[in-house]
C-alpha cells in the first residue's frame, strides 16, 4: 500500500497510483473480484507514458515487463527467496532475490482451474525454496507455457495467501534454527 500512497511530484506517477488503486487493487480486494479490460488498457496506456515506451500500448507483452517497469517507477525492494532448512549466511549468499515470483505448475491432472495460493504452494516447493522474510508485498505472476497458452483456463483469485513455515524460512531469534 505504500507504493500505492507514495508522494511523488511526477504527475504521471501520480495517475498510475490512482489507477492502480482505484481500478485495480481496490477491485481485487473488494467483493468485485476481477479486473475490467478497460482498466487494464489504462494501465497499459498509463505505463506507456510513464516510462515513455509506446509499446505498453501496442504489443504483447509479459507480465515482467510490466513489472519492471513498475519497479523502475515505484523502486521498491525485491522479494527474497533461500532453501529450505538454510538460515541467511551472514553476507546472504545464499538468498536469492527477484522482483516477482513466476509461479510454476505442470498441471498434471489437467484441471480447468484452481486458485492462486495452491499454485503459489505447488510452484514453491517444486524447486524446492522458500520465502527468506516475510515480503511487504508478494506479485504472483500466473503459470504459462508460451504467450497464448495458460497452464490453466481459470485461475480463482485468492483475498489472502497464508505464509507458514512451509512458505517462509523463519528464523527464530533466541536459538538461530528455522521453522520449529
Amino acid at each position: 500500500d505504500s507504493l500505492l500512497h507514495m508522494r511523488t511530484d511526477k504527475e504521471p506517477i501520480e495517475k498510475l497510483q490512482q489507477l492502480l488503486r482505484e481500478n485495480i487493487v481496490h477491485v481485487l480486494r473488494s467483493n468485485i473480484g476481477f479486473v475490467e479490460r478497460d482498466a487494464l488498457y489504462n494501465l497499459r496506456a498509463q505505463l506507456s507514458e510513464a516510462t515513455s515506451d509506446p509499446s505498453f500500448k501496442e504489443m504483447e507483452k509479459d507480465p515482467s515487463e510490466f513489472l519492471r517497469a513498475l519497479e523502475e517507477l515505484f523502486h521498491y525492494a525485491p522479494l527474497k527467496t533461500i532453501p529450505p532448512d538454510q538460515s541467511p549466511n551472514p553476507n546472504a549468499s545464499n538468498v536469492t532475490t527477484n522482483i516477482m515470483w513466476e509461479m510454476f505448475d505442470a498441471n498434471p491432472q489437467n484441471l480447468l482451474s484452481t486458485n492462486i495460493a495452491s499454485i503459489f504452494r505447488n510452484s514453491l516447493s517444486e524447486i524446492p525454496v522458500k520465502l527468506a522474510t516475510i515480503p511487504p508485498f508478494l506479485i504472483l505472476v500466473a503459470p504459462r507455457h508460451t504467450r497464448s497458452q495458460r497452464s490453466y483456463r481459470y485461475i480463482i483469485p485468492d483475498r489472502q495467501i497464508i505464509l507458514d513455515n512451509d512458505i517462509v524460512q523463519l528464523v527464530c531469534v533466541k536459538c538461530e534454527k528455522t521453522n520449529h
